[in-house]
């Protein structure tokens, strides 16, 4: 795959906690002709990970190991989480990049063009930037802490809508659970787990169906989190969303005036994989209470 120089300016920084928006900015919009460059192609190749639907090409992982040593240039002593390479470590004090090369990458393998390339920054454990570009539509969200968040260097807030019943929600559905649920090599303990969660999904998917304005899934938590950034959305939630998939649009969402938190209400922990982003932290608290409701109803 070929990478298409992308000529823009940006200045090394010196330290850890200066944040590389520019050069961040950079590397995605390369990462992106890449995607771009594939997008059209019939009969991806791909390989299945925990489920039929969990699915890696090799447009994935020449993204990421792109940007990666991209990234080693300029960077050599920093750290990553990353989809296709990390192995189950968590984010430490160190400066760490956070990378998804394609969120949705169903969508990408059947040339839906709602896929992205997720590009996050920490330092401290603290998530300092995020860039989240979707080259199909040419859409580059950005956000660093106390700057703002931009669509396409247009600064973006969210809706403020607090009423469940006027929200446009993204579900995350955990499709790839559920369909892991037809293998046949699977403990007892974890199909028990595998189908509590389908229950509770088809629950809540219910309730909103009944409750909110509307739904919405595009199959990309990134662009999701960014579409209720800009007010496209007014809430996501998911669970078993990974580190990769969120920390870009975290920065992103919160910079644009919105708000996440854990399910229980608590701050977010991004290493517990689950979110609930929101335009308001009433619409927020408003779901978490109503899904504390249908976990005691499954009991």
């Amino acid at each position: 795959l070929s990478v298409p120089k992308v000529c823009v300016l940006f200045t090394m920084e010196t330290q850890a906690t200066n944040v590389p928006i520019e050069f961040m900015k950079t590397i995605a919009l390369e990462a992106g002709a890449m995607i771009n460059g594939a997008l059209e192609k019939r009969n991806k190749h791909t390989d299945s990970k925990r489920a039929a639907n969990d699915l890696v090409t090799e447009t994935d992982l020449a993204v990421e190991s792109y940007l990666v040593q991209k990234i080693k240039q300029h960077y050599p002593t920093h750290t990553f989480l990353c989809e296709e390479s990390s192995k189950g470590e968590g984010l430490t004090d160190a400066p760490t990049w956070i990378i998804d090369p394609i969120d949705g990458t169903m969508n990408f393998v059947h040339s839906y063009p709602m896929c992205c390339v997720s590009i996050g920054y920490a330092v401290d454990g603290k998530l300092l930037a995020g860039v989240v570009y979707n080259p199909a539509v040419n859409e580059m969200f950005h956000a660093t802490r106390g700057g703002g968040a931009f669509l396409n260097s247009k600064k973006i807030t969210v809706s403020g809508e607090s009423r469940v019943e006027k929200a446009l929600v993204s579900p995350g559905l955990q499709t790839s659970g559920i369909q892991r649920l037809k293998r046949t090599d699977i403990s007892e303990a974890e199909r028990l787990k595998l189908t509590k969660q389908k229950h509770r999904t088809f629950a809540r998917l219910e309730y909103l169906l009944s409750t909110a304005h509307d739904i919405r899934r595009t199959g990309s938590a990134a662009l999701d989190l960014c579409s209720v950034a800009c007010g496209r959305l007014d809430a996501y939630f998911s669970e078993g969303v990974k580190e990769w998939d969120m920390a870009a649009g975290i920065v992103i969402i919160e910079e644009a005036g919105g708000y996440v938190c854990d399910f229980d209400k608590s701050p977010l922990d991004i290493g517990r994989h689950r979110i609930m982003a929101s335009a308001t932290p009433a619409l927020a608290h408003a779901f978490c209470e109503k899904f504390v409701d249908i976990d005691r109803d499954l009991e």
